[in-house]
């Protein structure tokens, strides 16, 4: 089941909910916060969403390659980016690919699973 971020109301309920580790939701929090920085219009960051300008997106291994169709991501050019390297909440190392999509005014970004198969559209 993906996980599909456009304000810090979203982080705070996958926080309490323990859906993603931590430290993956600690990143995920600073990067809205500086596209908050850099897009926001004033409002506060509590008031601020990502809905006009993209999301952030954190895929689970078994999401498969319908997901990029169903969120509209298919025709957007994928950027890789590095790898995000972290622990789970039980210690457990994890590792997730970093993958940006842009369109026209539309940035998303992508933490998918290293482990997730190759059959998704942007698999390096």
């Amino acid at each position: 089941m993906m996980f599909v971020i456009y304000t810090l109301a979203d982080v705070r309920c996958l926080r309490e909910a323990r859906a993603a580790p931590a430290a993956l939701l600690d990143t995920v929090e600073s990067e809205l916060r500086d596209r908050h920085r850099n897009l926001g219009n004033g409002e506060s960051v509590d008031e601020f969403s990502l809905t006009e300008s993209g999301a952030l997106v954190i895929l689970q291994a078994g999401d498969g390659p319908g997901v990029y169709d169903a969120l509209g991501l298919s025709e957007m050019l994928p950027e890789p980016g590095p790898m995000w390297i972290g622990h789970r909440d039980d210690g457990h190392p994890v590792t997730y690919r970093v993958i940006e999509l842009q369109d026209t005014g539309k940035t998303v970004r992508l933490y998918l699973p290293a482990n997730t198969p190759e059959d998704t559209p942007w698999a390096p």
